[in-house]
């Protein structure tokens, strides 16, 4: 059920999130927490706890959370951690091909 979750905000977000062409293939990660209630609304601002180095790569993926809110409606509301990277894949520019979503 998560996992159907996991795929469900990765297309959400890829849908606002814009990824300048310096960033593609950089092998960035950033990783925010977030705490999402049960209609999938992000609430709060998102939390950067692991940042990528560049802070407009962190803040880039920040907004891009925030402006996606409110994501699919998670099978459990509550705290995630999504770690965002910029690896393009078949779907197009921007795309993160790998990112992580966990509760905790």
């Amino acid at each position: 059920e998560l996992l159907a979750w996991h795929r469900a905000v990765k297309q959400h977000v890829r849908r606002v999130w814009i990824m300048p062409p310096e960033f593609r293939d950089s092998g960035l990660a950033a990783e925010l927490v977030i705490h999402v209630a049960a209609d999938g609304t992000v609430l709060g601002q998102p939390e950067l706890v692991a940042s990528s180095g560049p802070p407009f790569y962190d803040d880039n993926a920040v907004r891009a959370l925030v402006k996606a809110s409110p994501l699919p409606a998670p099978p459990k509301a509550g705290r995630r951690t999504l770690v965002f990277t910029p690896e393009e894949e078949s779907a197009g520019p921007g795309a993160f091909a790998s990112w992580g979503v966990s509760c905790s």
